[in-house]
């Protein structure tokens, strides 16, 4: 519950009352007419202060109003990050160009302003194309090291049959 919350006053009388409004139909002598009258206005009275108060304290409804435009100007900022669509806003002032999240970079100069959502798409393809990149990379090492290893057993055998023919000649 917020603080404003707690502190407005009700608007409407939440005390049961013992006599309870009747329709004017079931009303069948003056007595039950004077009654229903003063529940009546004691209802007003009490509606009426409690309009009363809640119209009084102009701060409260003001600061709530004054919050509401800043989160106002906050969700248009975050919707142009996003999406690259909507107002454009650039230090809290109307009508200025800004790229979302600050992007200023030449890179992005030429392209029109993009949402963040368009931009996150953009760097996935990227690295997808460069971890397919990086797949075949890694194939082609792996098969370097494999003709690496291949050449090596053929030296260490040639090596070896080279130390045994020597020794059988001498």
């Amino acid at each position: 519950m917020s603080v404003l919350s707690s502190t407005l006053p009700t608007p409407l009388d939440t005390r049961p009352s013992s006599p309870y409004v009747v329709s004017p139909r079931e009303i069948v002598d003056p007595s039950q007419i004077a009654a229903q009258l003063s529940l009546l206005s004691r209802k007003q009275q009490d509606l009426s202060s409690a309009l009363n108060a809640l119209v009084s304290d102009r701060a409260q409804i003001e600061s709530a109003f004054s919050r509401l435009e800043n989160l106002s100007l906050k969700a248009g900022r975050l919707s142009n990050e996003i999406d690259g669509t909507g107002p454009k806003f650039q230090n809290g002032v109307l009508g200025l160009t800004t790229r979302g999240l600050g992007q200023q970079n030449a890179d992005f100069e030429d392209q029109p302003d993009e949402g963040l959502v368009e931009r996150v798409r953009k760097v996935w393809d990227t690295s997808e194309r460069v971890g397919g990149k990086v797949r075949r990379l890694d194939e082609e090492v792996g098969r370097v090291k494999e003709a690496t290893d291949i050449v090596t057993e053929v030296l260490e055998l040639k090596v070896s049959i080279s130390g045994g023919s020597a020794k059988m000649t001498s």
